[in-house]
């Protein structure tokens, strides 16, 4: 909205490019706020019609609470698509959030999984992924003594970082 367009405009140019996913498929896990503390955040902003913001995060299924803002419920109308992080995830968020398609069967609601995953290049230690490299042709002594290498190539990083840290 703050390059000109309207609500509806910056909604769905939002939703085109947003896919929500639900990390804590427990009631206990997801964020919600009384309404009033949603009002009085957005009260500042003018041109935000508040009614449109807090219909985005209202519970307004069967077992919501009306005086609740609910954080997830606002991801799911703010994506195009939705996820959880695994099968059993995508299992139990279609399970927990079946009254926002009321009517769909559960099994329909069109909340995916998939399965995060990271890339081991950039998030596994260089000398670890040595070690790792041709482990299966290794003997056990030979990866604990890769391993040992490993530890102390570790144990230099620490002390470097410590160093540019000081």
């Amino acid at each position: 909205m703050s390059t000109g367009v309207d609500f509806d405009t910056a909604l769905e140019l939002t939703r085109v490019g947003t896919v929500f996913t639900t990390h804590t498929p427990v009631p206990a896990g997801i964020d919600r706020f009384p309404r009033e503390l949603i009002v009085h955040q957005f009260a500042g902003f003018d041109d935000l019609p508040l009614d449109r913001v807090l219909a985005l995060g209202a519970e307004d299924y069967d077992g919501g609470d009306p005086e609740k803002f609910n954080m997830a419920v606002m991801g799911f109308r703010l994506s195009q698509r939705a996820n959880g992080v695994s099968s059993l995830h995508g299992v139990v968020s279609r399970e927990m959030f079946q009254g926002l398609w009321r009517s769909f069967d559960t099994s329909e609601v069109p909340i995916t999984q998939i399965t995060n995953g990271v890339h081991h290049l950039t998030w596994v230690h260089r000398a670890l992924l040595d070690l790792l490299r041709g482990a299966e042709w290794q003997s056990v002594g030979e990866r604990w003594l890769r391993l040992g290498r490993a530890d102390q190539c570790r144990q230099q990083d620490d002390l470097g970082t410590q160093a540019a840290d000081a």
